[in-house]
């Protein structure tokens, strides 16, 4: 796949990426010369997940230029540098809808990941595991646009998530607990190919809860 899509970019003609390529995810067996050679040709993205050890600030003027993008995963911190430096205004981020973080949040970091609430286009916000307590009730409260917030576990974390589904800490219908199986970027793939991920299912549990088909609770 790494070849073909390096030859691609010896070959295709200028603007061929930006104009057909809606959707990228790397990770790292791509190495950081070839990550970034390909971003800087898809300033058309549409989504894109990076789950790479790239991922840093030197990568963020690249995607000062992806206004288009509506969905990110990826950890925050990593992209530009220390909590301190997280800026929910950069270009990259004003105008996204979908946004899946893998930071582990460190209580003396909260304030700063308390200002996801104030992104204007947020509609989705998945944080994973532990450690994000503290931000669900104020970004459910705050964020007017948010629809679905959803906690992420592995399958292996079994256990904890059955107990926060158990006893959630907000009573709101928004809020859903989710155990994924398998492999993070096969769901994100059919995601971006248009199936039912797990935001997807995660958006149709709030439909029916908001329908009296499940309870608020739940």
């Amino acid at each position: 796949m790494l070849n073909a899509v390096r030859r691609a970019m010896q070959t295709k003609p200028t603007g061929f990426f930006h104009n057909s390529v809606r959707h990228v995810a790397i990770t790292t067996l791509w190495s950081q010369e070839d990550s970034y050679a390909l971003l800087r040709l898809c300033t058309g993205l549409v989504s894109f997940s990076t789950l790479g050890y790239y991922l840093q600030p030197a990568i963020l003027p690249i995607l000062q230029s992806m206004t288009q993008a509506r969905k990110w995963s990826g950890h925050l911190n990593q992209l530009f540098g220390t909590p301190a430096a997280i800026d929910l205004n950069h270009p990259f981020l004003r105008a996204i809808t979908y946004l899946d973080i893998f930071d582990v949040i460190d209580r003396d970091a909260m304030e700063v990941y308390l200002s996801l609430a104030s992104m204007p286009a947020l509609t989705h916000l998945c944080l994973n595991g532990h450690g994000w307590k503290g931000l669900s009730r104020r970004v459910l409260d705050e964020c007017t646009n948010l629809q679905v917030l959803v906690n992420i576990w592995e399958e292996t974390d079994i256990h904890p998530a059955r107990a926060i589904a158990a006893n959630p800490p907000v009573s709101d219908k928004r809020f859903v607990v989710c155990l994924y199986y398998g492999d993070y970027l096969k769901d994100w793939e059919v995601g971006a190919r248009g199936g039912t991920d797990f935001c997807a299912k995660a958006d149709d549990f709030v439909e029916r809860k908001c329908r009296g088909e499940i309870e608020a609770m739940s």
